[in-house]
């Protein structure tokens, strides 16, 4: 079998799309002109199997490529409704499924870069892959001893795949400032950069993983696995290995179990912004597994922004002033974190209605329910030239802090919705924003685990505990003073 081989350099790649795009428009004048002469029910069967056939394409192709172009593959199959079933259903097998390396291929790369023959590695190692993504595959192994594993194997090429695709972002500018002109648009792309081209050193990944399975490790319904640091370099990351089901076997489930595990993603994005100052930027249902006893395991840290903590009590502060409705307060905070550099000219009201919609589901104490519809109005609402708001984002700029807030906010609203999430989140959003007390028994257990954590390290239970590239603190003023946990 030959070497796995990713078409690298900007012009190859942007040729691989082009070429895709041209068979997918020279199939649809087709079929149309077929379809003219057609009866109804015909017409449809014909689009049904144009859709069906060029999702597929997309699918083998995006695949093939990996990398960012895969990357915006996996969100397009759950992000939002607008994309018709057939592709959502094809484009979901993305976020586990594509074209994998051959073994021999994966053999000599772990040897390299681990120093050592694969067989005193590991006492066994699968050659066939469990899911194969879009910057590595992943292998079921055993170390010497028996423990269970999972190795990720990073794709020969990737990286510079992707340094590729983020190349050229120059050619964003334009679209930036078409969809908001007062928006600073270097930042933006300097970030996106940033945190891609992260997630292709896999020390860095481990670091992640482990400050993050330190923090939940005992947890009642978090559960993170650790990295296994001796067998781990910048291509190939070793976790322990967690036996659970897939988001779709969730689907399935009644209806207690989706939303106590709804709720538990939840809980776990926004406290760990909040009470622990990183966000875990890539919401994408292949990197959840679930159980039976409803807990949920996390998977795959390579995309992490860490937060200052004085940036976090600001952050705060915003939200506050908008849940309580002190608009004043609220709107002045926005000029303080970036969102507008200049005096606000719209009128107030509308301003505030804007950041509310994304705030909709914790900003008032009540039961709400994510709908597609709620979903899809936030992406219209925001890119729509039409949208009442359309006078507002002349003057609204996007701060580098919020990029991958986004990217979580969509991607962590489209999966709950698919749930049929409900509950009162701003209950559950306040434990994290300021202390408040629990919302229901998930935030009485999460309280308790977190006293007994913070006793079993002495920390006194005032103090803050936040994580910063890859390590953990805690402090009673970081202002001036901040101890780092040690790992274990």
């Amino acid at each position: 079998m030959s070497d796995f081989k990713l078409p690298k350099g900007r012009a190859r790649r942007n040729l691989k799309l082009s070429s895709l795009a041209a068979s997918v428009s020279g199939r649809f004048a087709a079929t149309k002109a077929r379809a003219v002469a057609a009866g109804d029910e015909k017409k449809q069967e014909l689009m049904e199997a144009f859709h069906l056939k060029s999702a597929d394409e997309m699918v083998r192709a995006m695949g093939a490529m990996k990398g960012a172009v895969m990357k915006i593959g996996q969100m397009a199959s759950f992000v939002t409704d607008d994309v018709p079933p057939a592709y959502q259903k094809i484009l979901a097998k993305l976020q586990t499924q594509s074209d994998p390396m051959p073994y021999e291929q994966v053999r000599s790369l772990v040897e390299a870069e681990l120093n050592a023959p694969i067989a005193e590695l590991f006492e066994s190692f699968a050659e066939e892959p469990l899911a194969a993504a879009s910057v590595g595959q992943v292998h079921a192994a055993t170390l010497p001893g028996g423990d269970e594993v999972v190795v990720k194997v990073q794709y020969p090429g990737v990286d510079a795949a992707i340094r590729s695709d983020l190349s050229n972002l120059s050619w964003t500018r334009p679209i930036f400032r078409i969809m908001s002109p007062a928006m600073d648009p270097d930042p933006l792309i300097n970030e996106l950069r940033t945190r891609l081209v992260e997630e292709l050193d896999y020390t860095t990944e481990a670091r992640n993983q482990n400050a993050f399975a330190a923090l939940y490790e005992g947890h009642p319904y978090v559960h993170v696995p650790k990295a296994r640091l001796s067998h781990c370099s910048a291509r190939v990351l070793t976790s322990t290995r967690v036996h659970g089901h897939s988001y779709e076997w969730l689907l399935d489930q009644d209806d207690a179990h989706k939303q106590s595990a709804a709720e538990i993603m939840f809980r776990f994005v926004f406290s760990s912004i909040f009470e622990f100052h990183a966000l875990n930027g890539d919401p994408h249902p292949g990197n959840y597994l679930f159980h039976e006893d409803g807990t949920v395991t996390f998977i795959d840290f390579g995309c992490v922004r860490y937060y200052a903590p004085d940036f976090v009590t600001l952050w705060k502060r915003l939200l506050l002033a908008n849940m309580e409705g002190r608009d004043d307060d609220f709107l002045e905070l926005t000029r303080d974190v970036g969102f507008f550099q200049g005096e606000i000219t719209v009128p107030k009201a509308l301003a505030v209605e804007f950041f509310g919609l994304f705030y909709e589901p914790f900003r008032r104490d009540r039961e709400f329910v994510f709908t597609s519809e709620y979903t899809a109005s936030t992406l219209s609402e925001s890119f729509a030239r039409d949208s009442r708001f359309r006078p507002l984002m002349k003057e609204v700029n996007m701060p580098a802090e919020f990029v991958f807030v986004n990217r979580i906010q969509w991607g962590l609203y489209a999966i709950l919705t698919k749930l049929g999430s409900r509950g009162n989140f701003y209950r559950i959003f306040r434990e994290s924003l300021g202390g408040a007390a629990p919302a229901n028994a998930l935030g009485e257990a999460n309280r308790a685990f977190r006293a007994r954590w913070k006793d079993e390290r002495d920390i006194p239970q005032s103090a803050d505990v936040w994580m910063d590239a890859g390590e953990l603190y805690w402090s009673q003023n970081p202002a001036v003073e901040k101890h780092r946990i040690a790992a274990g």
